[in-house]
């Protein structure tokens, strides 16, 4: 069971805040390839979700099924890409400060790698700046 938190709603977002954070998602929307891709395969996903039908007729059927099968060989491609081959170590260490630095290391390059965690800290690091300085207080609630 997770606790509930006390929070005392933001008057800091405004719309003007949400325009100006929506114009900077669509500035990164342009540069960043990873976040093209991500939302891309979103719009795929949703569509093949909404879809309720399929098609009967042979030929058109069997191009789907190519280009869904080619679809998920490119993804399969792409994530073999990212595996780092394991580096060969003579020597690990397992003192707390290596290990610390080991899990900071890995913490990072899951981040690197996720596109929609790379924009969500973009954004929030935007509305820092945008927003007014007195913050959003949130206190856990004790029972």
């Amino acid at each position: 069971m997770i606790a509930t938190s006390k929070y005392t709603p933001s008057a800091d977002v405004n719309e003007q805040i949400v325009s100006s954070l929506n114009k900077k998602y669509q500035e990164h929307l342009k540069s960043e390839t990873d976040l093209k891709k991500l939302v891309a395969d979103f719009d795929y996903w949703k569509k093949a979700k909404e879809r309720k039908t399929i098609s009967l007729k042979e030929d058109k059927r069997r191009k789907e099924i190519e280009e869904q099968k080619k679809r998920n060989s490119q993804d399969l491609a792409e994530e073999l890409a990212d595996v780092e081959k394991p580096e060969t170590k003579t020597e690990v260490k397992t003192d707390s400060v290596s290990i610390a630095q080991a899990k900071q290391k890995a913490a990072k390059e899951r981040r690197e790698k996720d596109a929609y965690l790379k924009e969500t800290e973009r954004l929030l690091t935007d509305y820092i700046f945008l927003a007014p300085s007195n913050g959003i207080k949130i206190t856990q609630n004790k029972k």
